[in-house]
C-alpha cells in the first residue's frame, strides 16, 4: 500500500481488518472499509492542506495612508 501511495488504507489497515475477523466481514465489505480510509484520509488532507497554519502571518492592511496628502485650493 505504501508503494501505491494510500497512506489511509495502510494506517487503517490494522483495526480495520482486526475488526473484519471478529465479525467475519466479507471481502468486499472489507474493500470497502479500506477505501473509505484512503477517502477519508485524502479529505482530511486536502483540508490541511488548504488551511493556513498558525505560523502563517498574513500582511496587516495599514489605516494610514502612504501618499501625500493634497489639500484643495481656498476659493
Amino acid at each position: 500500500m505504501g508503494a501505491l501511495k494510500l497512506y489511509g488504507m495502510r494506517s487503517a489497515y490494522d483495526e480495520i481488518m482486526g475488526v473484519a475477523i471478529k465479525r467475519r466481514h466479507e471481502p468486499p465489505r472489507i474493500v470497502g472499509d479500506l477505501l473509505q480510509a484512503e477517502i477519508s484520509e485524502k479529505q482530511a488532507r486536502s483540508i490541511k492542506y488548504h488551511s493556513p497554519s498558525p505560523s502563517c502571518r498574513w500582511p496587516r492592511t495599514s489605516t494610514t495612508s502612504t501618499s501625500p496628502t493634497r489639500r484643495s485650493p481656498n476659493p
